[in-house]
């Protein structure tokens, strides 16, 4: 359900494609540094964008960082880091966590078992950190399967579920209705988005889909509706640090696996 919210790097100035990449990296180091290096596999793209935005959001500011990467040793890298990459580690994580409980429940995944109980020490960590936020993120999952179980064929109602578990994350001090109502924006988004690419995956396999009574020809013109509520939500922020990249990401990368699986 994860790997959306990736940005067009074609789109994106040269400038605005080193300083993405500066807050993938600062992600990459930090879930090393918490988590330790074989943990860096869970990084996303989606919680690369959570530590964009609430940067800007809060014009927070970065402590910049050059290095060799290990997988990319000949040439220097630049990390952005602050307390929003510490964050959008520790709720990788913990997403990661309950990711893979899915994987082993839908496919009883041998590989998913194993990397659970490698990441067990770490997510105990990030469970006494934020105990509301994983409670938040598993009263959300738990509402989502049993709507899952059910084979409830109403988008709204699953998607919706996820939409308040995004807007958990992006409240990241649970005190900001305009994070939440953008985070529940966004993960209707992704969910509905997930749905829609992984439909003739899963009607293959024989499981749940939500989209599933829903002409494939009417997939674009209900995500388009979905994304301007996110970007309504986005526009009464008024952000202006990053910018270019935020509205990279939420005008035409969100939309990169949606083409590639529809073109």
């Amino acid at each position: 359900m994860f790997g959306f919210v990736l940005a067009d790097l074609e789109a994106l100035s040269e400038q605005d494609r080193k300083t993405y990449q500066s807050y993938y990296c600062g992600l990459c180091r930090a879930i090393g540094e918490r988590f330790g290096n074989p943990s860096r596999l869970t990084l996303n793209f989606d919680m690369t964008f959570l530590v964009l935005f609430l940067t800007s959001y809060f014009s927070q500011n970065s402590e910049e960082e050059d290095f060799r990467c290990a997988i990319h040793p000949l040439k220097r890298k630049c990390a952005k880091m602050n307390k929003y990459t510490y964050y959008a580690a520790d709720m990788n994580i913990l997403l990661t966590k309950y990711k893979l409980a899915d994987d082993v429940r839908d496919d009883n995944s041998l590989s998913a078992k194993v990397f659970a109980r490698a990441l067990e020490g770490g997510v105990t960590e990030v469970q006494k950190r934020y105990p509301q936020k994983d409670a938040e993120i598993k009263r959300c999952l738990d509402d989502l399967y049993k709507i899952e179980a059910a084979e409830v064929h109403n988008p709204d109602e699953a998607s919706a579920c996820f939409g308040r578990l995004m807007g958990e994350i992006f409240d990241v001090d649970s005190n900001d209705e305009k994070l939440r109502s953008f985070g529940f924006a966004l993960g209707k988004v992704i969910y509905i988005m997930d749905a829609c690419v992984d439909l003739k995956s899963d009607l293959r396999k024989c499981h749940f889909n939500p989209m599933v009574e829903i002409p494939s020809k009417n997939f674009q013109q209900i995500l388009t509706i979905l994304l301007s509520d996110c970007t309504e939500a986005y526009d009464i922020m008024n952000i202006e640090e990053n910018k270019n990249i935020i509205e990279n990401i939420l005008f035409s990368g969100i939309w990169s696996r949606f083409r590639r699986a529809f073109s």
